[in-house]
């Protein structure tokens, strides 16, 4: 996360996260009912779009055929700093 800092100013990360916030509002907002998946996320926060950010970066890094695979407990195909 700290090279990402380098790249991504408070301000660019500030605007990130209201742009997103707004969309989901726009988009989701409507369309939600009380059992949605949804509508227990909240609102997004810088930090939480610089570890998700972090997660897209790290499986730049470290390449698996599959998506699941990042999430995987199987012990040799775990990917344990992902836990983190």
């Amino acid at each position: 996360m700290t090279y990402l800092c380098l790249f991504l100013d408070d301000d660019v990360m500030d605007t990130i996260v209201i742009e997103t916030n707004r969309y989901a509002e726009q988009t989701l907002g409507r369309h939600l009912n009380d059992r949605s998946r949804y509508s227990v996320l909240g609102a997004s926060d810088s930090g939480r779009y610089l570890a998700f950010s972090s997660i897209f970066v790290l499986q730049g890094i470290i390449q698996k055929p599959q998506q699941c695979w990042y999430w995987n407990n199987i012990r040799i195909l775990e990917t344990p700093i992902l836990e983190r």
